[in-house]
């Protein structure tokens, strides 16, 4: 389906996001898997991301009940998608970005936590789970095979920590990101609470990291929290091929 899109565009000469090649860069592969969420408030941040201006889907060739449904989750988000034109089968919309229909801004935020007293534990390869908070981007941890369900690593930060957000960055490795996860935090290591949880979780990509992975991150919890133990565990397998690894955790506070 991806020659498709290539062939039209010698009509329109527009830009275009998907394509066809012998090659599939990080940035394709995350939006092939998050368009299956379209529409979604995910999605459209990753489109706004990604400076994605318009999109074109060809709901003639959908199936009734699914072009149906996503017909109607479509006008639910008209918020951020706005149809502007439609022709033989195909509806353009004009993405509308976040900003547009909210007035909050994303809080500064600083880091939390002395790393040089968290100590780590994970379900596999245990002995390199301190490369994941050892303050060097180019070092990381992971499963060493595709994401399985019960996989998980905890932290003991060495103190409790109040903090707002939960961030992975990925370094070089930006399809290893958790897809299905539980976010938890603890005060004793005994009795959890559930902070966050994603299923089918894709991060946004800005268009410079598209280019450069460098300062990829994925956000698994956004949740404000006390806790002096924090467990991330993913919790469905993931059908590709993609490991679960983290570059590092970073905790951070508004």
């Amino acid at each position: 389906r991806d020659a498709w899109p290539v062939y039209f565009s010698t009509f329109h000469w527009k830009n275009l996001v998907n394509g066809y090649s012998g090659y599939a860069p990080p940035a394709y592969r995350i939006v092939r898997e998050a368009m299956q969420q379209l529409p979604s408030k995910a999605s459209f941040d990753l489109l706004e991301g990604l400076q994605v201006g318009y999109v074109l889907a060809h709901v003639g060739s959908m199936p009734a009940r699914e072009r149906q449904d996503f017909l109607f989750r479509m006008a639910r988000h008209r918020h951020r998608a706005d149809p502007v034109a439609e022709a033989d089968g195909s509806i353009l919309y004009r993405v509308l970005p976040w900003a547009d229909s909210h007035a909050a801004a994303e809080p500064s935020l600083r880091p939390v936590g002395d790393k040089r007293l968290w100590q780590g534990r994970a379900s596999v390869n245990p002995d390199s789970i301190k490369l994941a908070f050892d303050g060097r981007p180019e070092t990381f941890w992971t499963t060493g095979y595709p994401q399985q369900k019960g996989d998980f690593v905890q932290i003991d930060l060495g103190r409790v920590e109040r903090f707002s957000r939960v961030i992975l960055a990925q370094g070089g490795r930006p399809l290893s990101y958790p897809r299905s996860f539980l976010v938890e935090a603890s005060l004793d290591g005994r009795t959890w609470m559930v902070l966050d949880s994603g299923r089918g979780y894709f991060p946004a990509v800005k268009k410079t990291e598209a280019e450069n992975w460098t300062s990829f991150r994925s956000v698994v919890s956004r949740v404000p929290g006390s806790a002096r133990y924090l467990k991330i565990t993913l919790t469905e397998a993931h059908p590709g091929r993609y490991h679960w690894s983290i570059a590092e955790i970073g905790l951070y506070g508004e």
